[in-house]
C-alpha cells in the first residue's frame, strides 16, 4: 500500500494529503529530523542536511521496525512562479 507523508495547504484551505497525521516528532537540532509512525507499526526517520557554502541539500531516510521489503518513492512538488 502507499502512504503519503507530504502535506500541502492550498489557497482555498484544502489540505491534501494528510501526511502530517503520521508525524510523531520533529527536532531541529543538530539537524532537522522528522519521525513518522506508519500505520504498519514501522518508524520512518527523515533528516535534512544543508552543505555549508554550497547550493546542496542532503536528505536521508531510515526505516525501522518493519521486516518486509519496502520501496520509498519520492515525488517532488515544484511550483513555478
Amino acid at each position: 500500500s502507499t502512504i503519503s507523508l507530504s502535506t500541502n495547504q492550498y489557497p482555498d484551505g484544502t489540505i491534501h494529503p494528510s501526511g502530517f497525521s503520521f508525524l510523531r516528532r520533529f527536532c531541529a537540532w543538530p539537524v532537522p529530523t522528522f519521525t513518522y509512525q506508519l500505520p504498519n507499526g514501522a518508524t520512518l526517520t527523515k533528516q535534512i542536511y544543508l552543505q555549508r557554502e554550497e547550493n546542496t541539500v542532503y536528505i536521508t531516510y531510515a526505516l525501522s521496525g518493519f521486516a518486509e521489503p519496502a520501496t520509498l518513492t519520492l515525488a517532488p512538488l515544484v511550483a513555478w512562479k
